[in-house]
């Protein structure tokens, strides 16, 4: 549900921000190891899958180091790191460039639309407006992804089964045939849809 699937990007944000205030702490322990002869800068940082990627965007990694190091210095100006960049901090998500159905799940509200779909066809309706095979399964959709394994464009009435191989049954909702939110014309043999993948990887 929304009220779910809300919830989950608000626990993955308070973990990935206690994450972040673990590595504002890590970098500032590498650039404090100067000053005792060492010879690593961290000139960037690189983190953030699809997942974090939000909370990675909403985290500044520079104001905490500093806020660190304010406080070991005691709002000195950091000479020991003064001679150095700031580390550059960059997100690398991957699957957000594709936009799956994860991502979107993951990260909502960023105006993405999926770049990459499957195009089907409607092979057999095993129980005519209850039931629908479209002719794509789990080689042509991410197997590990799970169930379901994606979703249909434009048919937000038909839910995705368990799939085989080669084949994608989908549910019908009896309410989306009737017109409530859903396309109201019953699918035939043949039609092309569209199916957005769970995880395009």
């Amino acid at each position: 549900s929304a009220v779910e699937a809300a919830a989950a990007v608000t626990a993955r944000g308070a973990r990935c921000a206690e994450a972040y205030e673990t590595l504002a702490d890590v970098v500032v322990a590498v650039n404090l190891s100067r000053g005792s002869g060492a010879h690593v800068v961290v000139q960037e940082v690189v983190t953030s899958g699809t997942p974090g990627f939000t909370a990675a965007l909403a985290f500044d990694l520079k104001a905490a180091v500093d806020a660190r190091l304010d406080a070991r210095t005691a709002g000195g100006t950091h000479a020991h790191v003064a001679h150095n960049p700031w580390p550059v901090h960059r997100v690398s998500p991957g699957t957000v460039v594709f936009h799956d159905w994860r991502g979107e799940r993951q990260n909502p509200g960023m105006g993405l639309v999926p770049a990459a779909v499957l195009m089907a066809r409607v092979v057999s309706i095993p129980a005519p407006g209850a039931v629908v095979t479209l002719d794509c399964g789990s080689k042509a959709l991410a197997a590990e992804a799970g169930d379901p394994a994606g979703y249909v464009l434009g048919r937000p009435e038909w839910t995705a089964m368990a799939c085989s191989e080669e084949h994608l049954p989908c549910a019908i909702s009896p309410a989306g045939l009737a017109g409530n939110g859903g396309a109201s014309t019953p699918p035939k043999r043949g039609d092309v849809v569209f199916v957005v993948p769970e995880h395009i990887c």
